[in-house]
């Protein structure tokens, strides 16, 4: 196996579109990391296709920070890591429904449940638009289950950009480092496959294709066209890969990438 690098950043979203949250471990099972876009806003206007209440409607939604309130119980599983260190092949179960209890705080500095009526009517009335939350243990992403970058993609097009090389702009699972690789040299990982750590396998299946998401600065809610449109002009307007896991396991700060075929 060939080392690419190393897992240097693990980011989850627990509420679809709300500032993530940075975590030294993960389980990552086949529908993504455990814990990431549990929680989401659907908005009743919207197209059954692509349901969801996002920054695109509200930028100032990328400003609202989520977080669970009992972390550990959804970053590891003390039985099913010991079971996996004996060779089982033993699938993840998720945990019950009231380990991902999410608080979130509000641009203002109020932290309420993410379920409390008060998050909800907050947000109808900076959108103007009738909303309902939904949850699913498995998550509810946009395309396929896990997303990755590597740090030099993010740093270079940062410095093209004259953006803040911000990794939450882009709201990937896991940044990479790629030591001596050039900017979106993971391109051409498309259609090979990773090891991660001492369990973990991936498939690269896509690049990401972005949308408006990549133009809002996250701390403070504002839109900028001209990222995408780099974006667009440069780089067929995709930035990142989506991946699906092949074998489960633990993904950790510092864990080894290696490229498996």
């Amino acid at each position: 196996m060939t080392l690419l690098g190393t897992v240097r950043t693990i980011r989850r979203h627990p509420v679809k579109s709300m500032a993530g949250e940075v975590v030294p471990r993960a389980i990552a099972s086949h529908a993504g990391l455990v814990g990431d876009r549990v929680w989401a806003f659907v908005d009743a206007a919207a197209s059954a296709h692509f349901p969801w209440f996002t920054a695109r409607a509200l930028g100032a939604l990328t400003t609202w920070r989520a977080a669970f309130a009992h972390p550990a119980a959804t970053l590891g599983d003390a039985a099913l890591e010991a079971a996996w260190a004996r060779g089982s092949g033993v699938a993840p179960a998720l945990p019950d429904d009231a380990a991902f209890t999410v608080n979130v705080t509000t641009p203002a500095g109020e932290t309420l449940a993410v379920d409390h009526p008060g998050v909800r009517d907050a947000l109808e009335t900076a959108a103007g638009r009738r909303l309902a939350l939904r949850f699913a243990t498995r998550g509810m992403q946009d395309c396929r289950p896990l997303s990755l970058v590597t740090s030099q993609t993010l740093a270079g097009f940062a410095a093209e950009a004259g953006i803040t090389a911000n990794p939450s702009r882009f709201r990937m699972n896991l940044e990479i480092d790629w030591p001596e690789s050039a900017p979106f040299a993971e391109n051409a990982l498309i259609g090979r496959c990773l090891a991660i750590g001492p369990r973990l396998e991936i498939a690269i299946t896509e690049p990401d294709a972005r949308c408006a998401m990549v133009g809002i600065d996250p701390a403070t809610g504002t839109p900028d066209r001209t990222v995408l449109r780099r974006l667009a002009d440069h780089h067929g307007g995709t930035l990142g890969l989506y991946a699906a896991v092949l074998r489960e396991g633990v993904v950790s700060d510092g864990d080894t990438v290696r490229l498996l075929a």
